[in-house]
């Protein structure tokens, strides 16, 4: 069982890029794909982020790092992935409202052991602007993204209409 049906999914190609360039393709070829009346309902895109978490100082040697994937509001419901806490990504996660995240069960017991998850901050350096404080509003089920006999790695999931361009 994959989790999601496959009769109406659309795979697009993504590009990978060195750390420092723009990363403008993914989200505008996004955009452009979810402006295709009634063919394309949902989706996101994938990518890797640096981060901190407020409040939890890691060591100096220590460079926290996940995979992160921007996320429409029906992602979850669209591949099948339950949310286990807190709430998803809805119409009140826009441009202009305080930026969320929602983080997978492995990020939590990786980087998050032993404390609620919802509520917490983190500082991810997903600009060129230098980190920015997102909120943990929810967290959903593992999902082995690398294959089905991989074992599940930690995901931030940010939503989509609050993506920063820069």
């Amino acid at each position: 069982l994959v989790g999601f049906s496959l009769g109406a999914l659309l795979v697009r190609k993504a590009y990978v890029f060195a750390v420092g360039q723009r990363q403008d393709y993914p989200v505008a070829g996004f955009r452009e794909t979810r402006t295709r009346p009634a063919r394309v309902a949902r989706g996101g895109v994938m990518a890797g982020v640096p981060f901190t978490i407020e409040g939890h100082p890691a060591a100096p040697e220590e460079k926290l790092w996940t995979h992160y994937r921007l996320a429409g509001n029906d992602y979850f419901r669209t591949l099948g992935i339950p949310l286990v806490a807190g709430r998803g990504f809805g119409d009140q996660d826009g441009a202009e409202a305080p930026p969320v995240a929602i983080i997978s069960q492995s990020f939590a017991r990786r980087f998050l052991s032993g404390t609620s998850p919802i509520g917490e901050r983190l500082r991810i350096d997903d600009n060129d602007r230098g980190p920015r404080p997102v909120e943990i509003v929810g967290v959903v089920g593992d999902v082995r993204h690398l294959g089905l006999d991989s074992e599940p790695e930690p995901h931030l999931y940010l939503p989509i209409q609050q993506v920063n361009e820069d």
